[in-house]
């Protein structure tokens, strides 16, 4: 039996010919629109990546330029301002300001603002405490000690006090962050942003740690005014110490002077007078044994006139104020050299030159110390001193002793060194010792001659 062949109606074959591609079209339509949308997402999340990106590089780069300010300041109130301008200029904030806190009233007092064009500050009161005034990110920011983000100011209640003046300035999003002056978070910055939700962690961090900066720089500011005060204070101190120093030499000098006149004026010419009358009471007496005593008592006499000479040349050589520094050094080399059977060998410059009274008191005494140190710790037998005079004053004691550490004479103890320094300090001058390798001590002082 022959088969059974199929027809189809030839109407439902072309249908289903036609069916067909429009399915597929339809199918790879939707494919391609899905693919469509994930593409546009993608290029969406790029786009938001590099924005994203671009914002944190251009804040990175507002902190190198804030970092590199604060290194330039030394005024708190010029780094605030410097702060705030910069800010402002980065484009990203339409306000910036810092707030200190009043530590009684702890009312917040803008010290430093920059873009507030339409004086959103004035009048505006902001109390660092929790009352309604204190509930702004500023207040809760320097006493919860911590940042705080508005991140919608037409929708977050805490702003309700500020919203209306606040929105009127195009201000949509706010930020305060803590500074702090050691451990005390003293005030804060605040940051305000023209579109809500403007902070990000990453820009929060990034500002957060700016604060810090801030902080670091106010502590180093207000460290370095203490250590030019504490300074200040102590050359103030130092000065007022040389003062007194100068003072007290010039009254030293002064005493030995009045001292060593009136011994000279009033004992020497009673001692005078005294050996006269014996000389006339040994003229006129017959008995030899009282004539004898008479010539004893007037040795006596003698050598305490010798003496007097001695201490009124010791209190203040009249040859200084008489002749000069030249024939004062001659006199003192003289002098040593019989106490100390020390050779001295004399450099000096002729008997006509003349120095200013000051002058020459300081280096002859300056002469007297540096011998009596020779006497004391050299152990030598022979001295040089040497005075040259051009337009500054060298004068220079050397000695051939044993070699002495110039430490042992900078010692805070040695206060022969002191005075000697403080004698070249009061005439503008200053001290150079010198130790020889095989052996020697050299003190010179060189001070500027004053016309």
């Amino acid at each position: 039996m022959p088969g059974k062949t199929n027809h189809r109606n030839p109407e439902e074959e072309l249908k289903r010919l036609n069916e067909a591609p429009e399915t597929r079209v339809g199918e790879r339509t939707r494919s391609l629109l899905r693919i469509s949308e994930e593409l546009k997402a993608q290029i969406a999340e790029r786009k938001a990546a590099e924005a994203s990106l671009v914002r944190l590089n251009r804040l990175y780069s507002l902190r190198n330029r804030l970092n590199k300010a604060i290194a330039r300041m030394s005024d708190v109130t010029q780094l605030y301002e410097e702060v705030c301008r910069i800010t402002v200029e980065s484009d990203f904030f339409r306000m910036a300001w810092i707030g200190i806190a009043d530590p009684e009233t702890h009312k917040v007092n803008p010290v430093a603002k920059w873009g507030d064009t339409g004086g959103y500050l004035d009048n505006l009161t902001i109390v660092a405490a929790d009352v309604p005034e204190g509930r702004g990110p500023t207040a809760r920011s320097i006493y919860e000690l911590k940042s705080v983000v508005c991140a919608d100011i037409e929708a977050e209640p805490m702003r309700l006090p500020w919203r209306d003046k606040a929105l009127a300035h195009g201000f949509r999003s706010s930020a305060a962050f803590p500074i702090r002056a050691g451990s005390v978070v003293i005030g804060a910055l605040s940051v305000y942003a023209g579109t809500p939700q403007f902070f990000s962690d990453k820009e929060l961090y990034l500002l957060q740690s700016l604060a810090e900066d801030i902080s670091y720089a106010t502590d180093a500011i207000e460290n370095e005014k203490k250590r030019l005060e504490a300074e200040r204070e102590l050359s103030d101190s130092r000065e007022e110490l040389r003062r007194l120093s100068n003072h007290l030499l010039n009254a030293r000098e002064e005493e030995r002077t009045r001292v060593g006149r009136n011994i000279h004026d009033e004992l020497g010419q009673i001692l005078t007078a005294a050996t006269i009358e014996l000389g006339r009471a040994e003229r006129q007496c017959k008995d030899n044994g009282l004539k004898k005593k008479i010539g004893e008592i007037s040795e006596l006499i003698d050598i305490a006139v010798d003496d007097v000479h001695r201490i009124c040349s010791d209190l203040r050589p009249r040859v200084l104020d008489h002749l000069g520094l030249v024939p004062a050094l001659k006199w003192q080399a003289g002098e040593f050299s019989k106490m100390s059977e020390i050779r001295c060998i004399l450099d000096l410059p002729g008997n006509e030159v003349q120095l200013p009274a000051e002058i020459s008191t300081a280096l002859f005494r300056i002469c007297q110390e540096a011998l009596t140190n020779v006497v004391r710790h050299s152990g030598a037998d022979e001295v040089a001193i040497c005075l040259n005079v051009a337009e500054d004053i060298r004068l220079e004691i050397k000695d051939n002793g044993k070699r002495v550490s110039p430490d042992k004479f900078t010692n805070s103890n040695s206060y022969g060194m002191m005075g000697i320094r403080e004698r070249a300090r009061m005439l503008g001058g200053a001290v150079i010792i010198e130790s020889g390798e095989d052996g020697g001590m050299t003190i010179a002082v060189e001070v500027p001659l004053r016309s």
